[in-house]
């Protein structure tokens, strides 16, 4: 489609007001499940009721205290609109910093350690029990 301009959108990108309207800031798209001829768009959505922090794809609901919910919406193209009215969604690249991710590994070492000190003591009860019958 024109508006489109030939190429594949962020739903989210579509539905960003952006500088258009702040009210459009109240949902994430999560999955669409139809369009049609027209370019109607039916879709899964996240609502905040408050709208979100900011305009990126990972914003969070009042600071992420507020609840979200799931609603269905009806993503209509607006008349006379083209692919330079649509607004892309900023890119939150905040680094997020991860600990405890050796826990794992350390684990799997106890239980190998404990699965071979298992049968290496296993061995050993029964060559006792052997010597002593």
């Amino acid at each position: 489609m024109a508006i489109f301009n030939s190429q594949a959108w962020w739903l989210d990108d579509l539905t960003n007001g952006g500088s258009y309207s702040e009210l459009n800031n109240a949902y994430r798209i999560v999955t669409a499940s139809d369009i049609n001829d027209a370019g109607v768009i039916s879709a899964t959505a996240i609502k905040c009721a408050s709208g979100y922090d900011s305009t990126d794809h990972f914003s969070t609901c009042g600071g992420g205290t507020e609840a979200e919910a799931v609603v269905a919406v009806k993503l209509v193209p607006i008349q006379g609109a083209t692919s330079s009215d649509i607004e892309s969604r900023s890119e939150n690249t905040a680094t997020v910093s991860r600990e405890g991710g050796s826990m794992t590994l350390l684990s799997l070492f106890f239980l190998l350690t404990f699965r071979i000190m298992r049968d290496w003591w296993g061995h050993l009860v029964d060559n006792i029990q052997t010597l002593t019958a």
